[in-house]
């Protein structure tokens, strides 16, 4: 299915409609200039009003749960700091109990075992910090796991595809990676572990050999734009829109179709 305003296909209606509702480049083709004026950082949810977007930030899950992962990781930063301080603090009384030592043997008086110097108060405070440090790591491995799990995976049914995903770090950067993939599900679930990634845009080809045929085309369309030499990410240039791109993919698929 083609978008009507900027010409972007898609597999089904409920992906163009998604599309035409969100996305900025084709709402100013379609003249919405004031869409999406509030957008929530954690979701990308935009709103028109502020009331709105108030009421969606109360209830989004991502946001509370990338404040309660926030919070503990600055608990666990803290534990941390604590910890060194008790181990520079043991290091240095550990040194002066040595030469303390050192001195009472060199003038030959007498010393019981037990008198050893003890550092039982500050012992217990650092397992205490371990444990609590502990607690915390595990408390962020299981936010972690339900935020992910939280996160609805698109399956895409397409084969053999030349995509364009990008984060929503990368994209205020204007940056974005290209790249082929037999299954773009798959290839997306690689990507995630280390950030969440978007699909910009895809376009299925006939076959793998055509599949690798188009991203060799593209790449050297695009040459100019590359991060790096030999690196698969690209940056949009400011007075370009993503069309730059998904159009050169459109255009080597439908050269190969021909």
């Amino acid at each position: 299915m083609i978008c009507e305003f900027c010409n972007n296909e898609f597999s089904n209606k409920q992906n163009l409609n998604s599309h035409q509702r969100k996305t900025s480049y084709c709402l100013k083709i379609q003249g919405k200039t004031d869409i999406g004026s509030h957008t929530c950082e954690h979701c990308d949810s935009s709103f028109t009003k502020k009331y709105n977007y108030n009421r969606h930030v109360k209830t989004c899950k991502k946001t509370q749960t990338s404040t309660e992962l926030a919070e503990l990781t600055n608990q666990l930063i803290n534990c941390n700091n604590l910890i060194v301080e008790l181990r520079v603090d043991k290091k240095d009384l550990q040194e002066r109990y040595d030469n303390l030592s050192k001195l009472v043997i060199s003038h030959g008086i007498e010393y019981k075992e037990d008198c050893k110097l003890r550092l039982l108060p500050d012992e217990d405070e650092f397992k205490k910090l371990q444990t609590e440090n502990k607690n915390n790591k595990n408390k962020i491995q299981h936010l972690t796991k339900k935020y992910v799990k939280s996160q609805p995976r698109v399956q895409y049914t397409e084969r053999n595809v030349i995509y364009i995903l990008t984060t929503r770090l990368m994209k205020k950067e204007r940056r974005y990676i290209l790249g082929k993939a037999t299954n773009l599900t798959s290839r997306l679930s690689t990507y995630n572990k280390s950030d969440e990634h978007e699909v910009v845009y895809y376009q299925e080809c006939n076959d793998a050999e055509t599949m690798s045929c188009v991203e060799n085309m593209v790449f050297k369309f695009l040459s100019a734009y590359r991060e790096q030499a030999n690196r698969e990410r690209f940056i949009l240039p400011e007075d370009e829109e993503i069309e730059l791109f998904s159009n050169t993919i459109k255009k080597s698929v439908e050269f190969f179709n021909e």
